[in-house]
């Protein structure tokens, strides 16, 4: 009895055993299913020659090398403005006037001053004469004859006054009338007829020159690569695909703004093309002189600041396959250099031929496996 139920329970237990390997083997394959490894994609950038920081860039706006904004120099109410914006105006051409109703009436009151001068003038002169023939016959005492050349000299001072008087009203009367001594395009006018405008105020803005130029800002560790006759080359934002020359013609030597910068003025060169003009925005390129090679232009997207400093994320493909899509996560600490309008300068710590995380650089990390 005691043997037959020793049996019974050898029996009961191996099924359990059984069981239990049974249940072990399928959470181990399991377990394998789920170390599936992914790969991230993301998108890169190749450091090459065509995102190298070779061009230092900067914006800036055209305008005419003769650009003048005009105003008038007595004050008064506008009566006609002639000009239009886009005329094309002659010497002496009047683009705009004012009431010379009141100047009129000066000038005719000088030249009356000038005429009354000029009869007490000879009055006075025809007395002094008198009293020095007097004087002469022992006629008048030397009293006399003094104060007759003092009256006679005050007078003619009055006189040369009136006659400045004249030439002041005559000059505020021409004043009344806005007008260009070379020919010109009308570029903006800012007036309306009947407005009061006061002396200095602006009334209209004219190009007089076909050349065009751009004032650009550059920073201080720039300016001195930057000479008269520096070439440089120019894109307007509203024409595409098309690059103009220029040169550097005025280079400042003093500072201005709060961020230290320097104004350089860029002559444009191809000046016969129809579509480049005053008020264009534009973006002026140098070649950098340095002969270092280790400047590279980068998106923002691509460096990322942290606590030891700027790093990037690079790329190393599995294989030297051109058309390998896989690779895996390299942390580099880098060096910036200026903020340009591409992107960010990277003066150290990259190579030729990187391969640098542009996009995803949130999603990676050291060693991760990506595809590009």
């Amino acid at each position: 009895m005691k043997l037959s139920t020793s049996k019974r329970v050898i029996n009961t237990r191996l099924p359990l055993c059984l069981l239990i390997a049974v249940v072990g083997l399928s959470a181990c394959g399991q377990s394998e299913d789920e170390e599936e490894i992914i790969v991230r994609p993301v998108r890169t950038v190749v450091v090459n020659d065509d995102v190298t920081a070779h061009l230092k860039t900067f914006s800036g706006v055209s305008r005419s090398t003769q650009e003048s904004r005009l105003s008038f120099k007595v004050s008064g109410t506008v009566n006609r403005v002639p000009a239009k914006v886009g005329d094309r105006i002659e010497a002496g051409t009047v683009i705009a006037s004012l009431d010379a109703s009141t100047y009129d009436l000066q000038l005719q009151q000088a030249q009356a001053t000038v005429e009354q001068s000029m009869a007490a003038s000879r009055n006075a002169r025809a007395a002094y004469q008198r009293t020095r023939a007097l004087y002469a016959n022992n006629n008048a005492s030397l009293g006399d004859l003094d104060s007759s050349r003092a009256n006679s000299d005050s007078v003619a001072a009055q006189l040369r006054a009136a006659r400045k008087s004249l030439q002041l009203a005559e000059l505020n009367l021409s004043y009344t009338k806005l007008t260009v001594d070379v020919d010109c395009v009308v570029d903006s006018i800012s007036v309306s007829v009947n407005e009061n405008v006061s002396t200095n105020t602006d009334v209209a803005r004219v190009n007089c020159s076909d050349e065009l130029e751009i004032e650009i800002a550059v920073p201080e560790s720039v300016i001195g690569d930057l000479a008269n006759g520096k070439t440089a080359k120019i894109k307007f934002d509203t024409i595409a695909d098309v690059d103009f020359s220029g040169r550097v013609i005025e280079v400042g030597v003093g500072a201005s703004g709060l961020g230290s910068t320097f104004p350089v003025t860029i002559l444009v060169d191809d000046n016969d093309s129809p579509s480049i003009r005053p008020g264009l925005a534009a973006s002026v390129s140098f070649e950098n002189n340095s002969d270092s090679k280790s400047d590279y232009l980068l998106p923002l997207s691509a460096v990322v600041q942290g606590a030891e400093g700027a790093f990037v994320y690079v790329v190393k493909p599995l294989t030297d396959n051109e058309m390998e899509t896989e690779g895996t996560i390299d942390k580099k600490t880098v060096s910036l250099g200026e903020l340009q309008i591409g992107g960010i300068e990277v003066v150290a710590g990259l190579l030729t031929g990187d391969r640098v995380v542009v996009a995803g650089v949130s999603f990676v990390r050291q060693g991760m496996l990506v595809s590009f």
